[in-house]
């Protein structure tokens, strides 16, 4: 199987990346889909939020 890597920086994303991580999900594809998410230092605590999809 084929195999989709994405990665995303975030910074003070924590109101966005939610439905970001979602839509990026709904995407129908037959390949695995691996999503890395960088946060640089976020104070809103998007680096410490867990994102169950």
């Amino acid at each position: 199987m084929q195999k989709l890597s994405i990665v995303i920086p975030i910074f003070n994303e924590q109101s966005a990346i939610l439905e970001i991580l979602k839509r990026i999900e709904a995407v129908a594809l037959s390949w695995e889909k691996e999503i890395i998410l960088v946060d640089d230092c976020s104070n809103d605590g998007t680096g410490w939020r867990r994102f169950g999809i």
